[in-house]
């Protein structure tokens, strides 16, 4: 008689967490050591780089200290068994004596690390941790298990499958029938893909508008596609490719919204404001441009405000006594805070913190002739944020004029020339 006794090939197991690590001497200061690594990349990236490395560095120390926790407490409680065993024998020994002291510190610290390995694993908050009930635990997470399991399973044909990689292979092909062949059809429009995909990427590296385009319509064709999919599956909501199309193109012309900035009035004045908050610091600035996009001055400050509406305000406010002094009477105040355009279009009620400085703009308004104001993008507001980045809070009020630094004269250029500006 032949037994077969399957073998179950297990894949790599996932990185896991236990919370009694934390309480280990060595843990903090290894975390602290590796977190003091410097990396390169934006925050986002700096954050999953040195989380990695902790995790990484994590595996090799927990197989260190806490591999085959089980057996070392059987380890352990087998050493303090023989060392009380041997005192019954020398019962004066003091060295017996000092060895089971250490053996029941050992095995106190190995069971407390076993059991709350244990209650993590077992996901269980119905029992009290520290009731060392190792071996109720041991069952959860065996049931845990049993229940995660699955042995057999039937594919497409009928078929009983009871190998692991006849499970697998089941699952692969139903998910792939779900997911793929049903599904297909219409909406990639009968195309070859891979053609496809070599033409795009053949002609969407550039930062120009065309290809701004064709990548705002790949993000946008992906995302809608990967919607429908979801509707069709989960809501059993079908909608035909010309809705779907009409989708697509709207969130395009969302995305590439273009823009540039409003020229006022030849007798008018233009006045863009804006305003920064760091960690570190806080500043204002403006500037003063003809209809033809001539510049006549600029300006830019430190604040001590904590707060961006209050800064974006203060800005408003100084442009608007220093174009009162030089009597500028027509403008056109141009801002990329929705919140101050608001405010001072009546559409919504100040803060505490800027009720004051309304009244000044107040009082600044019915000082002029004419007023308009227009809420724009940031990106049209280029001009006057690279005034804010001049000042920190500590600087005092500086008055710019022309020549303008030569990276401000080339934004004033762009914005002259009427530079279309791409929402992405």
């Amino acid at each position: 008689m032949i037994l077969q006794w399957g073998i179950k090939n297990s894949a790599p197991r996932s990185f896991k967490f236990y919370n009694h690590w934390a309480q280990h001497p060595t843990f903090l200061p290894m975390v602290e050591s590796l977190w003091k690594i410097q990396v390169p990349g934006n925050p986002m990236m700096r954050l999953t780089s040195k989380m990695k490395l902790v995790k990484d560095k994590l595996k090799d120390w927990s197989k260190t200290h806490f591999s085959r926790i089980s057996e070392k407490v059987t380890t352990a409680k087998s050493d303090l068994d023989r060392i009380q065993s041997e005192i019954q024998v020398r019962p004066l020994d003091l060295n017996l004596a000092t060895q089971e002291v250490e053996a029941i510190a050992t095995y106190k610290e190995l069971s407390r690390q076993e059991e709350a390995s244990l209650f993590q694993k077992a996901k269980q908050k119905d029992v009290l941790f520290g009731d060392g009930n190792n071996t109720y635990f041991h069952r959860l997470v065996q049931g845990r298990r049993s229940a995660n399991s699955i042995l057999s399973i039937r594919n497409a044909d009928g078929v009983l499958m009871t190998d692991e990689h006849g499970v697998s292979d089941a699952f692969i092909s139903f998910y792939k029938q779900l997911l793929a062949t049903e599904h297909s059809g219409p909406l990639l429009m009968n195309c070859s893909a891979p053609k496809e995909w070599t033409w795009l990427f053949m002609n969407a590296k550039g930062q120009g508008l065309h290809d701004l385009m064709i990548q705002s319509s790949v993000a946008a064709t992906i995302y809608h596609l990967w919607a429908e999919r979801n509707s069709r599956i989960f809501r059993k909501e079908k909608h035909n490719q010309s809705t779907i199309v009409d989708r697509v193109m709207k969130e395009v012309k969302w995305r590439l919204k273009a823009t540039c900035p409003l020229k006022p009035h030849a007798e008018d004045i233009a006045l863009n404001t804006d305003g920064s908050l760091t960690d570190t610091s806080a500043s204002i600035g403006g500037i003063f441009r003809t209809s033809e996009g001539i510049t006549l001055c600029g300006f830019s400050t430190g604040s001590m405000s904590p707060s961006i509406l209050h800064i974006e305000m203060l800005a408003i406010e100084k442009g608007f006594h220093m174009a009162i002094d030089m009597d500028y009477k027509e403008i056109l105040l141009q801002t990329d805070s929705l919140q101050a355009y608001n405010i001072i279009q009546g559409l919504a009620q100040p803060t505490w913190r800027v009720r004051g400085t309304l009244e000044l703009i107040r009082d600044h308004l019915n000082n002029m002739r004419r007023f308009r104001i227009k809420h724009i993008f940031r990106e049209t507001n280029s001009v006057a944020d690279a005034l804010v980045a001049l000042s920190s809070s500590s600087d005092k009020f500086v008055f710019h004029c022309n020549p303008m630094p030569k990276h401000i004269s080339t934004l004033v250029e762009h914005d002259a020339a009427g530079m279309l500006y791409m929402r992405l």
